[in-house]
């Protein structure tokens, strides 16, 4: 059994990538194919991420090789992909399709805090805490 602590978790800058101010789009890795030993044959991975409000062009829609669900902790989201927009609250979840355009975008002026899990595809290279890859914008 392995228990993390989520204030713990080390945060980490990932705004960038989308073009997002420094400290607007955070993510802590709770659980990823560095945590546990060959006991735990996960095949998913799950972040925290805390996004802070900016104008809709800061992210755009990009697309990944895993698929993605996203759990409102606090605030609102607004999420878009060519099937459509929702706007998701605090205990609403969205899964996103393996290589489906969408994005994300926390509604209103304050913070939204979301839970991620994902799959991890092929050897998992997808699943360690750095910054996303296998993103592409479009």
């Amino acid at each position: 059994m392995i228990l993390r602590k989520i204030s713990d978790v080390e945060t980490i800058d990932v705004g960038a990538p989308f073009g997002m101010p420094d400290g607007h789009m955070l993510i802590q890795w709770i659980f990823s194919n560095e945590v546990g030993d060959e006991r735990y044959h996960h095949n998913f991975a799950v972040r925290k991420y805390t996004l802070k409000s900016v104008d809709a062009s800061a992210i755009p829609f990009h697309n990944h090789t895993y698929v993605q669900s996203l759990t409102v902790l606090s605030g609102r989201m607004r999420c878009e992909s060519p099937e459509g927009i929702v706007e998701a609250g605090p205990g609403d979840s969205v899964c996103f399709y393996e290589n489906e355009p969408h994005r994300a975008l926390p509604i209103g002026d304050g913070t939204a805090e979301v839970l991620c899990i994902i799959d991890c595809p092929g050897g998992g290279e997808n699943c360690l805490p750095v910054a996303p890859k296998d993103i592409e914008t479009k």
